[in-house]
């Protein structure tokens, strides 16, 4: 792996990717929106930048031709949350332009395909087969990244280019700030404040962001061909666990006249339970060497204090 091709360069997976590889001395070539308000997280680093909306991703390929390009990693995708996710234009958008960078890798005899599925996909396959009526329109976010994995990995097996879609359990860390989970608890017990959360029985599984980086790294390696990787600590366990420790740390660190606690059970929309099978991190383990380095507790310390410098920025 001497050249990669990353889109969503600046988001918070592809950020980290991009340094991981960076590190390792690899070529980077960066595909950000020209309307990206986040261009000053790329200074410093030695990559080339190409400016390209993902609507008309396929016209990148004008833009690389020559290049020797071993790997794309696709991580650009719009509407990850918030009311974008239940827009099924811009899903169906997302969609498309998956497709598109798959036709300009072929073209290009680009060998690898590389893109980032999430737990999200799993969670629409259990939600969908239920007998009952769906009133999620999250779904449409979900059931995009679902399709783009299946038919991205049809039309790769079909034109011979090595496809992975490895599925994120949880990330989280130090360089996020969104509306996501571990994000949000944090960022309300920083203020003092409560979020509002299910009783956390149902099974969940985190990360932390430089093993997600290392992890595509690996699968881009050694990766075998048309196997399902599923990105993940390898253990997981009731939600409320991981956020009592979210909960604990946050007052510990910042020592507030009184304990702030998080809102469990008071939070009532549907519940996926998943079974302990869709966290199954063994097959990337044996393929690939992957282990986490960052226990759940060490890189919640290192979110927290990142996040509380961050915050008020």
């Amino acid at each position: 792996m001497k050249k990669v091709l990353i889109t969503g360069v600046t988001s918070f997976i592809g950020f980290s990717v991009m340094k991981e590889l960076y590190n390792r001395g690899i070529d980077i070539i960066a595909v950000v929106r020209s309307s990206s308000k986040n261009m000053d997280k790329l200074q410093g680093y030695r990559i080339k930048i190409i400016e390209c909306d993902l609507e008309s991703i396929k016209t990148i390929e004008d833009k690389i031709l020559g290049e020797k390009i071993d790997i794309i990693y696709h991580f650009a995708w719009q509407g990850v949350y918030g009311k974008e996710c239940r827009n099924e234009k811009i899903q169906l958008m997302n969609l498309h332009a998956t497709l598109d960078l798959i036709d300009v890798a072929d073209r290009l005899d680009i060998p690898t395909f590389i893109g980032a599925g999430s737990i999200h996909e799993t969670e629409a396959i259990y939600e969908m087969s239920e007998n009952r009526i769906i009133k999620n329109r999250g779904l449409m976010y979900k059931s995009a990244k679902l399709a783009a994995h299946y038919m991205g990995k049809a039309k790769c097996g079909y034109t011979g280019i090595r496809f992975f879609w490895p599925i994120i359990t949880n990330a989280y860390g130090e360089g996020e700030i969104s509306d996501r989970l571990i994000s949000s608890a944090i960022r309300k017990l920083l203020c003092g404040s409560t979020l509002n959360v299910s009783e956390g029985e149902q099974l969940y599984d985190f990360i932390y962001i430089d093993d997600v980086a290392n992890a595509f790294y690996l699968i881009g390696k050694k990766g075998i061909d048309g196997r399902n990787y599923i990105i993940g600590s390898g253990h997981p366990q009731p939600l409320y666990k991981y956020l009592k420790i979210v909960e604990r740390f946050v007052n510990d660190m910042v020592s507030y006249p009184q304990y702030i606690r998080l809102g469990f059970g008071k939070k009532t929309q549907y519940v996926i339970n998943l079974p302990e099978s869709s966290f199954e991190t063994r097959t990337l383990t044996e393929d690939t060497g992957f282990y986490p380095r960052t226990s759940f507790e060490k890189g919640i310390i290192k979110t927290i204090q990142w996040t509380e410098k961050n915050i008020k920025k």
